[in-house]
């Protein structure tokens, strides 16, 4: 027993055990058609059902006792032998007289929660150093009456509830006894400030639930994250020119065709032209080097910005050498934010596309219609820059078939310097405008990031994290803090 329990009087702990019994039994006793003898040494309980003027916890275990069909006999303690002894254990006697002995280590608990009885003394111990309340027990000291005020068994009640005085220790035990407790299961913050305004009330007890709901460590490790995701979307640099910035990205697993079974997709961000080169899935950072050179940089010159995923042909030390020497900045995505290099991502979806359409059935043809999926992308309209990316680079149209009419739109000479600036400013301006778009429609499902400086402690996102946990979705959803 608790030491406020042991402090009982006899009648109390008499019927403590009674309560104690049924509960731990319910399943057997509750609702017998012939009544359950519950034979006791104590006379003294022989007329309790009869009570009728019962307060504080007579009164409620009195109403608990209402569930069950009991009769109450007495049994002189002689007679009663069997439950004499077993009250009577040797291991539960105290030692020398002093403090009962423990008979579990303290150690072997992991949390320990306080029985009502232990937090209304704690709260009626705290009265004592609430000034602000001084003026109410005084006036209900004296039997008057004040408006949503009064006392029950030495407690303070506001409305029906337990007014709990301005003590952080009590109010934390309580709220951790009604929210990290197995019985109520850790629920959010409405659920547990329902649960706490049952019994108790305090000043700015919202507030308190609010702050300690969000702050719960198990609920931050375990709990789905009903906000947006922080982070908003900061786009990617305009290039000055067409092939200043590239993106780049490789298609893997596709079936072997003439030796390859890979392809290199390289997209130039401002006009939107696309090169799509066979390879192999094997090729290291220097074979990619090497496809650069024919199909790139002979055509386009050496662009300033390169932007990639984290492949191991495109993060390798041979390639950040190599771009070291000719002054070409490498761009890599961060780890599982795909939307980084989301331009070749996209691109790949529209090879694939085409493929599919045009493949022989054992799609061993592959590479030979690669150079006609690159000619039929560059001849149709960007979404994004509104302008055919061959046209925007070159300044006419691309002939699409034999006999085809000349194109009225190529320009004499002293024109074409002048509509290709134009073209140019054109094109920054339609991707500017789409990045807007693209910003605008991502921030509405995101939020700002919060203001993290170095060395703050952060929670690690384990969704990406392997561990040894059989079931995944049982897993923590967040790792421990880490320094930032």
């Amino acid at each position: 027993m608790t030491p406020a329990k042991r402090n009982y009087d006899i009648y109390h702990k008499e019927l403590l055990a009674i309560v104690k019994a049924l509960k731990e039994w319910r399943h057997l006793l509750e609702g017998t058609a012939l009544p359950v003898q519950i034979i006791t040494d104590h006379k003294n309980l022989e007329p309790f059902k009869a009570s009728k003027d019962l307060r504080g916890r007579l009164a409620w275990w009195a109403g608990f006792l209402l569930e069950f069909n009991f009769q109450l006999k007495y049994c002189p303690g002689k007679t009663n032998g069997k439950a004499d002894i077993l009250s009577r254990k040797d291991e539960h006697r105290p030692l020398g007289g002093g403090e009962s002995r423990a008979l579990l280590d303290p150690n072997l608990f992991i949390a320990a929660i306080e029985p009502d009885e232990v937090l209304d003394d704690q709260i009626c111990d705290a009265y004592l150093q609430d000034e602000q309340l001084s003026h109410i027990k005084e006036a209900l000291q004296k039997n008057d009456k004040v408006k949503n005020w009064s006392w029950n068994n030495g407690l303070l009640m506001f409305k029906n509830e337990i007014y709990v005085p301005n003590d952080d220790l009590i109010c934390k035990d309580i709220l951790a006894s009604h929210h990290d407790n197995m019985a109520a299961g850790h629920p959010g913050q409405f659920r547990t400030l329902e649960l706490v305004n049952r019994k108790y009330y305090w000043k700015s007890l919202k507030k308190s639930v609010t702050s300690y709901v969000s702050h719960c460590e198990s609920c931050i490790r375990n709990k789905h994250s009903n906000q947006l995701p922080p982070g908003l979307l900061n786009p990617i640099e305009l290039p000055l020119c067409p092939w200043d910035h590239i993106n780049y990205n490789l298609i893997t697993g596709l079936p072997e065709s003439e030796g390859f079974d890979a392809i290199l997709t390289v997209v130039n961000r401002m006009s939107r032209m696309v090169h799509f080169i066979p390879t192999t899935s094997r090729a290291s950072a220097s074979d990619i080097a090497n496809l650069f050179v024919p199909y790139v940089w002979k055509l386009h010159s050496l662009p300033s910005k390169t932007i990639s995923d984290r492949g191991p042909q495109f993060n390798s030390a041979f390639l950040k050498q190599l771009y070291k020497r000719l002054d070409i900045k490498p761009s890599l995505s961060t780890a599982f934010r795909p939307q980084t290099d989301g331009l070749a991502e996209r691109l790949n979806q529209v090879v694939k596309i085409y493929l599919c359409h045009y493949v022989a059935y054992k799609q061993d043809d592959r590479v030979g219609i690669l150079p006609m999926a690159e000619f039929a992308y560059n001849d149709s309209v960007n979404a994004s820059t509104n302008q055919i990316p061959f046209f925007a680079c070159y300044g006419f149209h691309l002939r699409f078939s034999i006999g085809q009419q000349a194109d009225k739109s190529v320009p004499h000479a002293d024109e074409q310097a002048d509509q290709l600036k134009a073209r140019m400013e054109e094109l920054q301006s339609s991707v500017t405008l789409a990045n807007k778009k693209i910003k605008h429609y991502y921030d509405l499902k995101h939020r700002s990031p919060e203001d993290i400086k170095v060395g703050d402690k952060v929670w690690l996102d384990a969704r990406n994290i392997k561990t040894e946990q059989l079931v995944a979705r049982l897993q923590l959803k967040r790792s421990d803090r880490i320094k930032f």
